[in-house]
């Protein structure tokens, strides 16, 4: 198949749209879709690929569990 046969994203969520169990799960997926488009932008801004380490960001143990700490965008 080709990219150009395939359909958009777009076009993928309105023709699943009326199924309300797609439409539930899209509904509550949308904030990771967001912050993930917003870290990929962020991160080809800055000239860093998706799968390089960040070169600012370091890790810190908490006795709650892990947490990463460093710039955020914008």
């Amino acid at each position: 198949m080709k990219l150009s046969d395939m359909k958009t994203v777009d076009e993928a969520v309105r023709e699943h749209n009326q199924d309300a169990e797609f439409r539930a799960e899209w509904d509550r997926t949308a904030f990771a879709r967001k912050v993930a488009t917003s870290v990929v932008a962020f991160r080809t801004k800055k000239g860093r690929g998706v799968n390089l380490p960040p070169d600012r960001v370091q890790r810190e143990e908490h006795a709650g569990g892990a947490q990463f700490v460093g710039e955020l965008p914008g």
